[in-house]
């Protein structure tokens, strides 16, 4: 079902399951990355960029602030495109 990992106890980051072969699900992004104190979500590509589809949802105005500063923090999008090794 995919892992996670937070980052600074506030950003959750998921990823799509690890697949061998072709994918039966279109999981629609391999990362999503959640403000879990809003629970504001956006949706990334592997090198850390914004998928334009799905958008994003941000259910606050300060979910929406904490992850465009996350975006822009090197030092956290590192963490987030440090994939999970596969089993």
């Amino acid at each position: 079902m995919g892992q996670t990992k937070v980052i600074d106890g506030y950003l959750e980051v998921w990823y799509k399951p690890c697949e061998r072969g072709p994918s039966p699900i279109d999981w629609g992004a391999p990362m999503k990355l959640t403000d879990l104190r809003s629970e504001s979500v956006i949706y990334l590509n592997t090198n850390g960029t914004v998928k334009a589809r799905p958008k994003p949802r941000y259910k606050t105005a300060e979910g929406r602030t904490t992850l465009e500063a996350a975006l822009k923090d090197s030092s956290i999008m590192e963490q987030v495109v440090a994939l999970p090794q596969c089993p």
